[in-house]
């Protein structure tokens, strides 16, 4: 999990009226629209079901501590999403004692290796990367106009880039993938091959990849990767990653059609999995 810094999350709070409307315009979806399509639920019957639900950031000061403004952050997605939501005035064990003892349906907190979700009552542990992984997917299918028989190649074969790889096979998407280590990239395709029985294509060099694919989607950390060669006037890019990986010449050709935050749409998906249930 990439480790974000306060100016990933510092002015999420204030600009997610204004996110809404941007992805409405690229996908005709809000970011609660985005994730219950991530899910697979209804957006009504959510939209209806997040004021009866409470929440809560626990701050987790172990490891690299607690990142400023990342628990606000989170509390304000959950918040701007319909569900009562605040922070615990305990941090690590005695914050996630405090969440029970508080009843909260559902309980966040993140640590230097995982961000989770997890509800009170249900059992479930939703894992931001799988839920960024399905929401991105999701965005990027809208932006699409669907997946099926479509050709969209991940970069990047980490955790995030192997659930996105996945969810774009099960929704019919032809996929391909690259990886600065090869390795990962073969071990992937053999994977989806044992798992779906799908064929993954996988290419050798993302500086040999010309303008030939429908979609991208960019599981990277790394930036300036993605070239004016790699895209096209009607390329669609769901980026995930932080930084993002698109220089400033390929993202003047690719226009509206371009997706990124650092957590809003991962936290949106989180939130729709776990209360998915209750």
């Amino acid at each position: 999990m990439t480790r974000l810094t306060k100016a990933d999350v510092i002015n999420i709070s204030a600009e997610l009226g204004t996110y809404d409307k941007e992805l409405l315009k690229k996908t005709e979806c809000t970011l609660l629209g985005i994730a219950c399509k991530a899910v697979g639920v209804d957006e009504i019957v959510v939209a209806n079901a997040m004021g009866s639900l409470t929440t809560c950031v626990v701050p987790m000061d172990c490891g690299q501590g607690t990142i400023e403004g990342f628990c606000d952050a989170v509390k304000q997605i959950v918040q701007h999403l319909g569900c009562k939501a605040f922070i615990t005035s305990h941090y690590d064990v005695s914050g996630i004692a405090e969440a029970f003892e508080k009843k909260c349906d559902i309980i966040f907190f993140a640590d230097d290796y995982r961000f989770v979700a997890i509800t009170r009552n249900g059992g479930r542990v939703v894992d931001n990367t799988l839920a960024t992984a399905k929401g991105f997917v999701a965005g990027l299918s809208l932006m699409m106009g669907g997946l099926a028989d479509r050709w969209v190649l991940v970069i990047g074969c980490g955790r995030v880039g192997r659930y996105a790889a996945f969810s774009l096979i099960e929704q019919g998407a032809r996929v391909a993938v690259c990886d600065i280590e090869h390795s990962r990239a073969l071990d992937l395709a053999a994977e989806a091959d044992n798992l779906y029985h799908a064929k993954i294509q996988v290419e050798d060099r993302l500086e040999e990849i010309s303008a030939k694919y429908d979609g991208l989607f960019d599981a990277t950390p790394a930036a300036e990767i993605i070239e004016p060669q790699h895209v096209n006037n009607h390329t669609c890019v769901s980026a995930p990653g932080v930084p993002h990986g698109v220089c400033s010449r390929a993202l003047e050709i690719i226009g509206e059609r371009f997706l990124h935050d650092s957590l809003q749409i991962g936290v949106a998906t989180m939130l729709v999995e776990a209360a998915k249930g209750l």
